[in-house]
């Protein structure tokens, strides 16, 4: 059993709204929720972005462009 998550409430277009049902029922069926699909993408969009921004943070770092905490040098 996972802990609670924090609750987040979001508006999407309509296009987008359709293209997560598509999405859900074409991976999951009709009986899956489609929020809790939105969540799974967001989540992954999110932490892969951050995982970017890390790398190329330690990229930077290694070439001398920045300093450890993010002061130039």
């Amino acid at each position: 059993m996972s802990l609670p998550k924090p609750d987040l409430h979001l508006r999407v277009s309509e296009q987008a709204m359709t293209a997560l049902r598509r999405i859900t029922q074409a991976e999951h069926g009709d009986e899956y929720p489609v929020n809790s699909k939105a969540a799974a993408i967001l989540e992954e969009a999110v932490l892969g972005k951050i995982h970017t921004l890390n790398v190329v943070a330690r990229q930077m770092v290694r070439a001398g462009f920045v300093g450890i905490d993010g002061d130039d040098r």
